[in-house]
């Protein structure tokens, strides 16, 4: 007899070289992070359709549109369940944000988010489409924050204008995962237009400065850890993968598993990357999946 499910079976696994492949694997035992819970948004927005059927029209009337999905994916760094190089998730108290000469003063937490973007690419061929199409927007953007201490001794920096040329004004940051020898991050010139927001309180309140920074050119991935693996492939990062033969056609496979026997399967590809790195909490990655067509759900 069937019965309500609980979310102790839960699985994703991806085929097609990918973002997502290097991020979640193809089983529970590979892929760079632990997977705590996916939500799957699916939505087929209703067309009123309302009109002079009858006589005197009481009701509005209504048919579904195209069907349309986004699955979010939030989980731990890093996963590693070999015998050889087993780990648990980190905590952020070994991560570092360094900023021109120096590491951000008195960091408590910082963000590093990674915008893959998403293109409507519906259109007619004759046959009758259930579902939008969409392919990756081809550009990446990347942005953060992160909120630090007030010192005594060292004034906060007030951003303003500078005559810079665009890609090579900002100034050269690493943003460091963990401690792990050679350690895994990311590299890239930002920008801070926005910060410091602060408030002073006499009441003993510690003084917090939020900043938000945005990436001027590439980031790139400097290099995995000496036993860990890098969260995404070392190098540049690029447009996301979704069609990896060329043919117009996505091929970049995930399959989600809410129980035994009950999978939604779908194109996928990654429309959003998000990492929280905070001193005293594991660190934390969301990711935003952008479905490519229809969702099969078995």
């Amino acid at each position: 007899m069937a019965f309500p499910i609980t979310g102790n079976k839960i699985a994703v696994s991806v085929s097609g070289a990918s973002e997502l492949l290097t991020l979640f694997g193809t089983s529970p035992t590979t892929g760079t992070v632990r997977v705590q819970k996916f939500t799957i948004n699916a939505d087929a927005p209703e067309q009123e359709v309302t009109g002079n059927t009858a006589a005197t029209v009481n009701s509005r009337a209504y048919i579904l549109g195209l069907a349309e999905a986004t699955i979010e994916v939030e989980g731990l760094y890093p996963k590693i369940l070999s015998a050889a190089t087993a780990t648990t998730p980190r905590l952020g108290n070994s991560s570092l944000i360094t900023y021109g000469a120096g590491s951000v003063y008195n960091v408590a937490q910082f963000s590093l988010e990674i915008e893959y973007g998403a293109i409507d690419i519906t259109g007619m061929d004759g046959t009758a489409i259930a579902a939008r199409r969409f392919m990756p927007s081809g550009v990446v953007s990347w942005r953060g924050s992160w909120t630090s201490r007030h010192s005594s001794g060292v004034a906060l920096t007030i951003p303003g204008a500078t005559n810079q040329t665009p890609g090579s004004g900002g100034t050269a940051a690493t943003f460091k995962l963990t401690e792990d020898g050679t350690d895994p991050g990311f590299t890239g010139n930002i920008i801070v237009p926005r910060g410091p927001r602060f408030s002073v309180d006499p009441r003993g309140v510690l003084v917090e400065a939020a900043y938000d920074f945005v990436g001027d050119g590439d980031l790139t991935v400097s290099a995995a850890g000496s036993t860990l693996p890098a969260l995404l492939s070392v190098g540049a990062i690029g447009p996301s993968a979704w069609d990896t033969t060329g043919d117009g056609v996505p091929d970049v496979v995930c399959t989600f598993t809410a129980y035994t026997g009950r999978t939604y399967t779908a194109s996928c590809f990654l429309r959003n990357l998000k990492i929280d790195f905070n001193v005293g909490q594991p660190l934390k990655v969301m990711a935003a999946l952008q479905v490519s067509d229809a969702m099969v759900a078995a």
